[in-house]
């Protein structure tokens, strides 16, 4: 379910679309983990506001989620129970989810809310009283789309081996860990910071910036290291995604080419596609 973003309220409305309140970052950090049987929708939220956050505690507004999976023609609204670190997983049977997955995060209003006040707000509502009715819309987040596609359906999906993690210590580099289920990919708490903050936001450039060189890496290490991945889930999908591409898997002809050559390969036209990001960032500035 897409928002309208040109819709008008009779109230204002927390969302990055709307200039109704000062500081309104609200932003769902999505992501799908799936085995052979079933998919877990992975919510990690920001919501900086605080009156907001105040009626979410009271329990006068919920938090909940919008899930749209076309392909299976499948959809389910769920209400979203943050933990002390503002996040939340809803487990679905696989079956029902396939494709391009989209979901949206909405505030909706469990009853009349009268008088409600916040020093958060701008213009028109700034320093005024508000009544929101029940079952109002009073916030949502940008629709996420998330491309699920099933290993027993599809090779070589690499993006999904990937998982982007804060790292635990007080580390200023990149690290990642390639010795389980996924890669992990460990960012630097304010760099990961920063990552959430832009989250589904110009995906390919993000890519090409940190899983391009961990892939590359991990590539290098099989070619000329002789490191043993194979009992790696991930392993078997890149080794599909290889054989896909006409290659003999981590064959004779994998080893004579270069590994940065062969992880562009398997994330796609990824160099071409960051750069277009990258320059529409760039119209309209010097």
């Amino acid at each position: 379910m897409r928002i309208r973003t040109n819709r008008v309220y009779p109230y204002p409305v927390y969302s990055v679309f709307s200039t109704d309140y000062s500081d309104n970052s609200f932003v769902a950090d999505v992501d799908i983990e799936y085995d052979s049987d079933n998919a877990t929708v992975v919510l990690d939220i920001i919501l900086n506001d605080a009156g907001l956050k105040k009626l979410l505690k009271e329990g006068k507004v919920g938090l909940f989620c919008h899930l749209d999976s076309p392909v299976t023609k499948f959809r389910d609204v769920f209400e979203v129970k943050l933990d002390e670190n503002n996040h939340a997983e809803n487990e679905y049977n696989l079956q029902k989810l396939n494709g391009n997955i989209e979901l949206t995060c909405l505030l909706i209003s469990k009853e009349d809310i009268a008088d409600f006040t916040d020093d958060n707000l701008t213009g028109l509502y700034a320093g005024t009283s508000i009544n929101f009715p029940k079952y109002a819309t009073i916030g949502y987040t940008q629709t996420v789309e998330i491309d699920l596609q099933k290993r027993m359906d599809t090779s070589g999906e690499v993006p999904s081996i990937f998982k982007i993690t804060p790292s635990e210590e007080e580390s200023k580099q990149i690290s990642f860990d390639a010795t389980n289920e996924f890669i992990h990919i460990y960012l630097p708490r304010e760099q990961y910071d920063i990552y959430m903050d832009y989250k589904g936001k110009n995906k390919r450039l993000k890519a090409m910036m940190i899983n391009l060189p961990v892939l590359t890496e991990i590539i290098d290490s099989v070619n000329v290291g002789g490191v043993d991945y194979s009992e790696q889930p991930w392993f078997d999908v890149i080794e599909q995604g290889l054989k896909k591409g006409g290659f003999d898997g981590f064959g004779k002809d994998f080893t004579t080419r270069p590994a940065i050559e062969v992880a562009q390969f398997l994330l796609g036209e990824i160099a071409k596609e960051a750069f277009d990001e990258f320059d529409k960032l760039l119209v309209g500035k010097d």
